[in-house]
């Protein structure tokens, strides 16, 4: 549970941003699962209540002419909170102390069908009410896998003040074996 002591230090640690290192991440793939720790006081909260360090998660959609993530996003771009958005990849790096990037054995057609989806998806509206269907970034990148890939994937029940229902976390994403971890950074 937390408490009001634990927002305070929530608060105070996402007050300090690190500056951005020069990252040297290693040829990305459509439909790679590139997992952040945010800097915002969100994350914060997501990471502590799931017990990871990891609490937003976005998909590789396009890598030419640049690497662009999709992911769900509260306030990455304010001309576009609560929705799906695009990021570049620096950009949605910036965003974070800490970046993983998990690659699923997905075939070309799995690949070409999870940017399809993803680009789909573009501007639907961000929701995060603990009800299994609701589309925030885990679902959206559930969504995204393969039936294979996406089965062993499970939903967390979580009852806190103000907060319950069923939850996916990008933790999630990064304890699963099916997937093999290509990079990892933190600062």
């Amino acid at each position: 549970m937390l408490t009001a002591g634990c927002c305070i230090f929530l608060q105070a640690a996402a007050r300090q941003a690190s500056p951005l290192p020069e990252l040297h991440f290693p040829p990305l793939e459509v439909g790679d699962v590139i997992l952040r720790q945010g800097i915002g006081l969100d994350s914060m909260v997501i990471a502590k209540v799931s017990d990871s360090v990891y609490s937003h998660v976005g998909m590789v959609a396009a890598v030419n002419p640049e690497i662009t993530i999709i992911h769900a996003a509260v306030d990455d771009l304010p001309d576009k909170a609560n929705q799906v958005i695009a990021s570049s990849l620096p950009f949605f790096v910036s965003k974070a102390r800490r970046i993983a990037v998990k690659r699923y054995p997905m075939s070309a057609e799995e690949r070409a069908r999870a940017a399809w989806y993803l680009r789909s998806q573009l501007g639907q509206p961000f929701v995060l009410d603990g009800k299994r269907e609701s589309l925030y970034c885990a679902t959206l990148i559930l969504h995204a896998l393969s039936p294979q890939m996406s089965s062993g994937l499970n939903f967390h029940y979580l009852h806190l003040p103000g907060f319950e229902g069923w939850f996916l976390f990008p933790e999630d994403f990064w304890a699963d074996e099916r997937s093999r971890l290509i990079f990892k950074e933190q600062w």
